[in-house]
């Protein structure tokens, strides 16, 4: 009875704590321009349920609703690369009350010529709430190669015959990347995209493919598990998390790591200060400790994972070079 009501007054004293948390979040936050919001708000998100962009998003909804007042609605409308749902948000009302969650994969595809609308002219970056990087992985009962260098190898004894699975259109960070090291390594890499996650995992855990590139925060179900092994890590250094796995500088490769992030847009003509307000209530939702939890689970805490709208701008610009010099450098822009 005694452990019964400890642990009682152990949670209360901790939805006590959570709820403190929050009353200093909304206490903090700018006063409603002129009510706004008074309604839900719709977030749009270009991928489907369970990704990397709809578990954030529906993470974050719960605190923006303790904050706001008003519920966050996440509505998924997957395809094409996350630019399916770009019509949707094009033709809402510039009022701040749709918003579309994506990934750097936007800013690729514009520096591709893929779509016309430019990521932080066209619209603006209300938050980046998540940036990480990418690894390469391996099944855990592969044989043929363990690690990176034993990779390269059978790359070059099978040349042709290597399959590696990604999310990336011809344009995205991960196909550049996969295409980059392919060239340092004098090795061909046959690359499948597959734009549902359940797929490219399946294409791996089924041998369909030899490894797969993707963030660590999106399958750390399966590297806890023991099913994914990670070969190689696209940073300069090792993190720490990963203190076993390579490192770009460990292979001698001389290929940016390009980090990936996701976004929350608001179309660019939205009024300034519902902007301001949208970016403080995400500012205060990303802030809380359920939030926070979230991150660290996902391995999100690993590089600086927040950014406002100047912020982020600033970031998608210099995204923006890199594709262009990139693709221009692959022959895949003129």
């Amino acid at each position: 009875m005694s452990k019964i009501m400890n642990m009682s007054k152990a949670a209360i004293a901790a939805l006590g704590m959570t709820t403190c948390i929050t009353a200093a979040a909304v206490a903090d936050m700018p006063e409603k321009p002129n009510g706004f919001p008074n309604r839900p708000v719709t977030l749009l998100i270009g991928w489907g349920a369970g990704g990397g962009v709809d578990q954030v998003a529906r993470q974050l909804a719960v605190q923006f609703e303790k904050i706001t007042g008003q519920p966050l609605v996440v509505i998924n409308k997957p395809g094409g690369r996350g630019t399916v749902v770009l019509a949707d948000f094009m033709n809402a009302a510039s009022d701040g009350y749709t918003l579309m969650g994506g990934s750097d994969d936007l800013v690729g595809q514009y520096a591709a010529k893929g779509i016309n609308e430019n990521p932080f002219k066209d619209w603006t970056p209300i938050i980046i709430p998540q940036v990480t990087f990418t690894q390469i992985y391996r099944r855990a009962e592969e044989t043929k190669f363990t690690d990176w260098d034993s990779f390269v190898a059978y790359a070059k004894a099978n040349p042709g015959n290597v399959r590696l699975t990604n999310s990336g259109p011809a344009g995205g960070a991960e196909r550049i990347m996969a295409t980059k090291l392919a060239e340092v390594f004098d090795i061909k890499i046959n690359q499948t995209q597959f734009d549902k996650a359940s797929e490219r995992y399946g294409s791996l855990l089924g041998g369909h493919v030899d490894v797969m590139m993707e963030q660590p925060g999106d399958v750390n179900q399966y590297i806890e598990g023991g099913q994914f092994v990670p070969i190689l890590s696209l940073l300069n250094e090792r993190p720490d998390t990963f203190a076993d796995t390579q490192s770009i500088k460990d292979i001698g490769a001389n290929v940016r790591p390009f980090l990936k992030w996701r976004a929350f847009w608001a179309k660019g003509d939205v009024p300034d200060e519902r902007k301001k307000y949208l970016e403080a209530a995400f500012k205060a939702a990303w802030e809380t400790e359920e939030f926070q939890k979230f991150n660290r689970s996902k391995y999100m805490h690993i590089v600086k994972s927040y950014y406002g709208i100047d912020e982020a701008v600033e970031l998608m610009e210099g995204d923006l070079v890199t594709f262009r010099e990139t693709l221009k450098a692959m022959g895949l822009l003129k």
